[in-house]
């Protein structure tokens, strides 16, 4: 729900104990639809000379009670002018320090997956493709948990890409999951299953290098990216800038621009300075 919305239901309750007028028939009042009742009312208020008059006549052809339709107003009330937060999945500013920390990063990682992978893959320079597939440990150096081979191993294109995109699904739902969220998620996973089919292509099993297929799983991920992308954007906040995808002609791709200054741009700054 919107503050303009909010303000158009606020104005409408404002002609709550006028309104009554407006009902003539059991039809006209739907008690499924309290806000939509209330909104066609408050205009046939606006626009009608005598709103407001004749309320004992409406009050005995009328069939919906006057303290219903207090009742329904009053409750629609309290959840219209409630804070943005009970609506909202996550306060704009929450929601603007994890796009900074994270959106940075996905941009970061698709100029890899581009610049790099696919670069590599149009060269068949193969040794240099499995390395972007190379796990390596994001643990401290003498950590306890490298020492007994428990600790968390990454590729480059995890680091720069797939984490970044699987973190910042997050920042869309505080608490459980969104429709939104699980459209996101289901190309996060496609986006690993095509370079997966990248890494095996490429040889990473101890097969033939067979640059046909690992072009087609590239051009798959490339897909999945561009879905996560639109999917991420519908409904952003025109206070940040949209994603954009990877073109269908990859030589008419640029590398991400450095982004303006902003109130979040330290913590977007570190966090790309610490994944370079």
């Amino acid at each position: 729900i919107t503050m303009a919305k909010r303000w158009i239901a606020f104005v409408c309750l404002v002609f709550e104990l006028q309104v009554i007028s407006c009902f003539h028939s059991q039809s006209a009042w739907n008690p499924k639809a309290p806000m939509r009742n209330i909104r066609a009312c408050a205009f046939r208020c606006l626009i009608s000379d005598n709103c407001g008059q004749n309320t004992e006549k409406a009050r005995e052809v009328s069939p919906m009670p006057r303290r219903d339709l207090i009742f329904h107003a009053a409750t629609l009330g309290s959840l219209l002018l409630a804070p943005q937060i009970v609506f909202a999945d996550m306060t704009l500013e929450t929601f603007k320090r994890a796009y900074y920390r994270y959106v940075p990063r996905i941009e970061a990682g698709r100029d890899l997956f581009v610049l790099d992978l696919r670069t590599k893959i149009d060269k068949e320079a193969w040794g240099d493709v499995l390395k972007l597939f190379l796990k390596q440990s994001v643990a401290q150096e003498g950590s306890a948990k490298a020492q007994v081979n428990l600790d968390i191993k990454v590729s480059e294109l995890e680091k720069e890409l797939n984490i970044p995109m699987e973190v910042w699904v997050t920042s869309f739902a505080e608490k459980g999951t969104s429709p939104k969220q699980r459209k996101l998620e289901a190309q996060t996973k496609a986006l690993r299953a095509a370079l997966e089919t990248v890494r095996v292509a490429a040889g990473g099993d101890g097969g033939t290098p067979d640059k046909q297929a690992a072009l087609a799983g590239w051009e798959e991920g490339r897909k999945a990216f561009n879905k996560y992308v639109r999917v991420a954007n519908r409904g952003l906040t025109l206070q940040v800038r949209a994603l954009e995808g990877v073109p269908d002609d990859v030589s008419a791709y640029a590398r991400t621009p450095e982004r303006p200054p902003n109130n979040f741009s330290q913590v977007g700054a570190a966090t790309l300075k610490d994944n370079r």
